[in-house]
């Protein structure tokens, strides 16, 4: 009898610590209330809405018929993503992972892109607008850099291929290579993408308001920029991001606003190689044009006249015939 007493109080001392043990941390597993979307083609745009995603994405996800999603923009309420190209015709789930931990699902129909009459595709940029044209690769792919500062690299048939963020908006027009190299231009940095979306090198000019002609690739491979005021004006950057020259102008090269600005190219004689760059601004009541050769000394300058509104920032891009004329 004295035994089973003294082995009862025993098993009661090890069990009380362990009843009195709390849980202060556990991570709950995220929840989709919705999709932007019922049918979207491959490579479309959806919007997720729901709880617990993270306030950044981290090691996070999100599969769409088993297949990984680019993702734009992660919040702890709303996710954006792109229908891959590899999920599923038909109606596949959505769902969302977090750090080992799988959401519920929800259906999304998915579709091949239609063409639309004259229009073979489209596709929706992640932000409110896309302000400068597109650029064109070697092999085809097409470089968009929208207001939100996603640079995008779409297959000819409209294909979504890689998504790259920048800190701002475009402040001017997507370029490439030779190589397939992209150059694109944000704040007062110029960024160098490989042809599958990864950083190569950045250079920043640090007291600029950021570029208002270019990037531009040359006829030599190298890649030229005007930057605005209290920087290094136009400037030229070797294929390894090496800073070549500078000048800034004469008269000092600036414009109100990164409107992207075209750099073109001609040859300085009829015949002759393209050996110069011509670049225009309209600020206010001093509209000039400006020609320089690729080595960055400047061979003139001109007046363009005055606009009729000195804030209506329109500007009207340069052309170079092959005689050397420069139109405007």
């Amino acid at each position: 009898m004295k035994r089973s007493i003294i082995l009862a109080a025993c098993l009661l001392s090890l069990t009380v610590p362990a009843a009195q043990e709390d849980i202060v941390w556990a991570q709950t597993a995220p929840v989709m209330t919705s999709l932007s979307a019922t049918t979207l083609p491959r490579s479309g745009r959806l919007i997720i809405q729901g709880s617990g995603f993270g306030a950044a994405q981290g090691s996070g996800s999100v599969e769409i018929g088993g297949a990984p999603a680019i993702v734009t923009r992660w919040a702890g309420t709303s996710i954006t993503a792109y229908v891959p190209e590899a999920a599923p015709l038909g109606t596949v789930a959505v769902q969302v992972l977090t750090g080992g931990n799988a959401s519920n699902t929800l259906p999304l129909s998915v579709a091949v892109r239609q063409q639309n009459g004259v229009v073979k595709w489209q596709f929706q940029a992640d932000s409110d607008y896309i302000l400068q044209r597109p650029a064109l690769s070697p092999d085809g792919t097409i470089v968009v850099h929208d207001s939100g500062g996603f640079v995008y690299s779409l297959q000819p048939d409209g294909a979504l291929k890689w998504v790259f963020k920048t800190p701002a908006f475009a402040y001017g027009p997507p370029t490439v290579g030779a190589d397939g190299s992209i150059y694109v231009a944000s704040l007062d940095t110029i960024y160098a993408l490989d042809s599958a979306g990864n950083l190569k090198w950045q250079f920043s000019d640090p007291g600029s308001q950021g570029a208002i002609a270019g990037p531009t690739v040359g006829p030599d491979g190298n890649i030229y920029v005007v930057n605005d005021l209290n920087g290094l004006g136009g400037f030229a950057l070797s294929p390894n991001g090496q800073l070549l020259w500078s000048n800034v102008g004469n008269p000092v090269m600036y414009e109100y606003g990164q409107i992207g600005a075209e750099i073109v190219f001609g040859p300085s004689v009829p015949g002759g190689p393209v050996n110069r760059f011509y670049v225009a601004f309209d600020p206010r009541l001093d509209p000039h044009r400006w020609a320089f050769d690729q080595n960055g000394l400047q061979k003139w300058s001109t007046t363009t006249g005055v606009q009729a509104y000195p804030l209506a920032l329109v500007h009207a891009p340069l052309a170079v015939g092959p005689n050397g004329t420069v139109y405007h």
